[in-house]
């Protein structure tokens, strides 16, 4: 019984993820071309 509980709220919890994941992974395509530019503008520094 608490196995199978175990593995539905895994289940549950995989999907929740994979689908913040895919939202978060747009966000972070953005985040990350928009951080490339302005590192090859010079604007972040080191």
């Amino acid at each position: 019984m608490d196995n199978s509980s175990g593995a539905l709220s895994k289940q549950a919890f995989l999907e929740k993820f994979l689908s913040i994941n895919t939202s978060s992974k747009k966000i972070k395509y953005s985040l990350k071309s928009n951080i490339i530019s302005c590192y090859d503008y010079g604007i972040i520094t080191f």
